[in-house]
């Protein structure tokens, strides 16, 4: 799968894993999973971008549109890893939350 999400039971935070690919429809289906995983409650998240090679546009674009609800329980993000394409994409949405976040090389770095 080129994704997965984690809800750590013990602190709440959400890790979400990116691998490869990320076509549109598992760009929809992941934001949408991330919505549902934030709808419960303000969290601290983690994207995992270590191993994500590229995106399509319209999973962006879904990504963008499951988040802005949502926006607001973002307690904080960090971005692990990722290629230069792949962290703007990042960043661009990091700004749109609103929340505090920082650029990680590692998960040690948490």
């Amino acid at each position: 799968m080129a994704w997965s999400i984690e809800v750590a039971p013990d602190s709440g935070r959400v890790l979400v894993t990116f691998r490869g690919h990320l076509a549109a429809e598992d760009g929809r289906a992941s934001a949408q999973a991330f919505h549902d995983a934030l709808a419960t409650g303000p969290r601290d998240v983690v994207w995992d971008l270590r191993e994500m090679a590229d995106y399509e546009g319209e999973a962006r674009a879904a990504w963008q549109k499951a988040l802005w609800p949502v926006r607001k329980n973002v307690k904080s993000l960090a971005v692990v890893g990722a290629r230069p394409l792949i962290r703007f994409g990042a960043v661009f949405l990091a700004s749109l939350i609103g929340a505090p976040w920082r650029l990680l090389k590692s998960m040690e770095e948490l």
